[in-house]
């Protein structure tokens, strides 16, 4: 009875640690370098080098108003043969300065990312961008496309702002939003920003809210590490970026794209697979991959085929999903 009670226990404990680690992503590897690119009067891009392999990946984060920390805490598996670049582009970054409504835009963040690359003398790059990322990179592709190699659009933001109304149909966990909405009211995002976040970063997408409440769990410690300042400018940052684009079709932006480019996300929901669809006809040479997980982190639910696909087409081929 001992000996079986030991086993039972030893085996409980090993699917504890599995389960620690599926809900604990794992970061990228130590930072080999960092630095900044004046891009505007007081205004710098910010970068950080992880890993040492031989290919390069620039990473570029999403929001709009996120600095690239949440994907660094996450991303590891990105970086297995791989450098990995990560960018904080202007505005969003610790200590990068603080820039007014006339100094961002879609515009910006992809003259921004060539003077990045012209600064860090990268021939022809490989790009993942997440959400506001994605749109980032596909419209750097298109106006850039001898400086990329291939683009990953990570569960890309929305196409056009009309899709915004098709999103608010459906509010999802209604007493959540209200709770969102009270506590903003009372001031909870200035008093206490980083508890604030953790309870609702999710709306931080808005309006491609994050409703499961796995991948709210799991985001939270890794889009809340940042200092109660840098958090208290991100509503005001996504109002001014999103404001950018506002009457803009995003399809005539990427259109010219002629790299590879593989949108993935999860496949979840109706809507946001219906919108992806749209992003997939804007690209001649995009495909769509979408697998089982919430659609905007979808790496937070389902890792091994995110990190694997993305891998796959790194490597120069498609995915057995994507179409």
């Amino acid at each position: 009875m001992t000996h079986s009670f030991a086993l039972v226990r030893l085996a409980l404990a090993i699917l504890a640690m599995a389960s620690a680690a599926c809900s604990s992503p794992s970061a990228l590897p130590p930072v080999v370098s960092a630095g900044r690119v004046s891009v505007a009067a007081g205004l710098a891009v910010q970068y950080r080098v992880h890993g040492n392999g031989p290919d390069t990946v620039v990473l570029v984060p999403g929001g709009p108003g996120l600095n690239a920390d949440y994907l660094e805490r996450s991303f590891g598996p990105l970086a297995v043969g791989r450098t990995v670049i990560v960018v904080d582009l202007r505005g969003r970054g610790e200590g990068a300065g603080v820039p007014d409504s006339t100094q961002l835009g879609l515009e910006h963040d992809v003259s921004d990312l060539e003077l990045l690359r012209a600064s860090l003398a990268l021939g022809r790059m490989a790009l993942v961008g997440h959400n506001w990322g994605a749109v980032v990179a596909a419209s750097y592709a298109a106006s850039h496309p001898d400086r990329v190699s291939r683009v990953v659009m990570l569960s890309p933001h929305l196409l056009l702002s009309s899709w915004a109304f098709q999103f608010a149909a459906y509010t999802g966990d209604r007493a959540r939003l209200n709770a969102y909405y009270a506590d903003s009211r009372a001031r909870a995002d200035s008093l206490d920003p980083q508890a604030f976040c953790r309870k609702y970063w999710s709306f931080y997408l808005s309006p491609l809210v994050v409703w499961d409440s796995v991948t709210i769990a799991r985001g939270a410690p890794l889009v809340c590490g940042r200092s109660p300042m840098n958090l208290r400018q991100l509503e005001r940052t996504n109002r001014w970026l999103l404001g950018s684009v506002v009457k803009v079709d995003l399809r005539e932006r990427v259109k010219a794209t002629a790299v590879p480019v593989l949108i993935l996300a999860g496949g979840r929901d109706l809507i946001y697979s219906t919108m992806l669809g749209q992003w997939r006809d804007a690209m001649a040479s995009s495909r769509l991959d979408t697998l089982d997980a919430e659609p905007h982190m979808p790496w937070l639910m389902n890792p091994e085929r995110t990190f694997g696909d993305m891998d796959t087409f790194l490597h120069g081929q498609w995915p057995a999903g994507a179409r």
